[in-house]
């Protein structure tokens, strides 16, 4: 393998949230450790300056953009599955096609390498999938868990779709930090969080970037929704609570409690009761260190792209 640039392809949205773009960035720099010149393919700037802007799921822009960089690889992470003019495109370029495959995501039998963000087994030769593959971003290693106090942390995703801050900000027995994303948060949902039910427990407290991570770092336990925040935690050893806002993350919820990693809301979506949400956060869980991830993940994605 003589080229040595590497594209990648992902898109920030508020209904998608930020696991996608945080991931892409973390593979991003251990690929500049290994020496490839980066290309990032992206909507929207988010966090960085140099980019070549693409609309989401537009041949031309995408086709454009490979045209001029031709990448010995193109690294794609988003929601849903990958338009087979994907395909079309890097084969005709001889560009490798690596899919990571995040949460809530199924398997992609065209690419040249598929990474599962999650346990799931797979008898797919072009995938792996397990928690040495797990891509956190690289920030995480500049924080170590406290666990100090009693104080819960509270991440509903980026846009808090499910209404989790919410229904949390209801419950008057525990302190806790509900975080909000600054950007992409509903403001109707924030004034619902924070003048309709007003909680002296609770901070609600804005972030951007990665300044959710020494609150995350600091906490006892996480109350979230399903999503990168989930592998996160598993990381700081936090005991966690999760809810699931479709089948897939549900899903990968379940395998992460198999593993004994977090405790997983039964369904899709919330309890329809304060006292139901309640009887859920309060049963007893304890993380299984040998099953959490470690901060390697980008480094083995990076090792399996070059040998391609």
């Amino acid at each position: 393998m003589n080229n040595k640039k590497i594209a990648f392809l992902t898109y920030a949205e508020p209904n998608t949230g930020l696991g996608h773009w945080f991931r892409t960035l973390a593979l991003e720099q251990e690929a500049k450790n290994q020496g490839y010149s980066t290309h990032f393919l992206t909507n929207r700037m988010l966090h960085r300056e140099m980019y070549f802007q693409v609309r989401e799921n537009n041949f031309d822009d995408i086709y454009n953009a490979l045209h001029q960089i031709k990448p010995y690889a193109i690294v794609i992470d988003f929601q849903g599955n990958v338009p087979d003019y994907t395909y079309d495109i890097t084969r005709k370029f001889g560009i490798k096609t690596v899919i990571l495959n995040g949460v809530g995501r199924v398997e992609e039998n065209n690419a040249n390498l598929v990474v599962i963000q999650g346990l799931s087994e797979t008898r797919n030769p072009n995938t792996v999938s397990g928690a040495k593959y797990v891509i956190l971003r690289s920030k995480m290693g500049e924080i170590s868990a406290k666990h100090n106090g009693n104080s819960w942390f509270v991440w509903g995703g980026a846009r808090d779709r499910m209404g989790l801050l919410k229904m949390f900000n209801r419950v008057d027995d525990r302190e806790a930090t509900l975080v909000v994303h600054q950007e992409f948060i509903d403001p109707l949902i924030y004034r619902g969080i924070t003048e309709t039910h007003p909680n002296p427990l609770h901070l609600v407290t804005h972030v951007t970037g990665d300044a959710m991570l020494p609150i995350m770092a600091n906490a006892k336990t996480a109350c979230i929704a399903m999503g990168m925040a989930a592998w996160e935690l598993a990381y700081l050893g936090t005991p966690t609570y999760a809810f699931s806002s479709t089948p897939g993350h549900l899903r990968f919820a379940k395998e992460m409690e198999i593993a004994g990693l977090l405790l997983a809301y039964p369904k899709v979506g919330l309890p329809n009761t304060v006292k139901q949400f309640c009887d859920f956060i309060n049963q007893p869980i304890t993380v299984q260190d040998e099953n959490r991830p470690d901060l390697l993940g980008a480094q083995r994605v990076m090792n399996l792209i070059g040998k391609l």
